[in-house]
């Protein structure tokens, strides 16, 4: 009787049947969230070089009508092929001396220089993850800025 039970043991820890698909079943949900956050990684970049892109052309649209906001705004939309309605726009026209120090547009700088003009773009909207990780919130924020000198 104790052969009888060392020969079934033996047996059973010999045989190999099945455990490429035990394995695979052990391996299987690890590899699916592995994926899972590189396709968030991935489309998180994605966005952000979108939303880059996009104020970008907002900024260059801005060069040549600097307080078109409206105009700006919409550049902005049409360039990214993102969803619009998530998309927040935020314009800037500021203007600086040629040592760098802030002036008012119009103004006289301390050089008695020229004063230069830029128009600064930046773009913003939130990413939803497709799985909750822990440590993130809900949604998140990505952004793209331009600045571009107008004058």
């Amino acid at each position: 009787m104790i052969g009888n039970l060392r020969n079934r043991i033996r047996n059973f820890t010999a045989a190999t049947r099945g455990n490429a698909l035990l394995e695979l079943g052990f391996a299987a949900p690890i590899i699916a969230i592995v994926l899972t956050g590189l396709l968030d990684i991935g489309s998180m970049a994605y966005d952000t070089m979108s939303l880059q892109n996009a104020a970008r052309v907002g900024a260059q649209y801005g060069m040549k009508y600097p307080t078109d906001t409206a105009g700006i705004t919409q550049a902005v939309t049409s360039a990214t092929g993102l969803k619009a309605d998530n998309l927040t726009v935020t314009t800037n026209n500021f203007c600086e001396c040629g040592d760098g120090s802030s002036v008012t547009c119009g103004g006289v700088c301390a050089d008695s220089g020229p004063n230069r003009a830029f128009v600064s773009v930046a773009v913003q909207q939130s990413y939803k993850p497709l799985l909750p990780y822990p440590g993130l919130e809900g949604q998140i924020p990505l952004s793209g800025q331009s600045v571009f000198r107008v004058q």
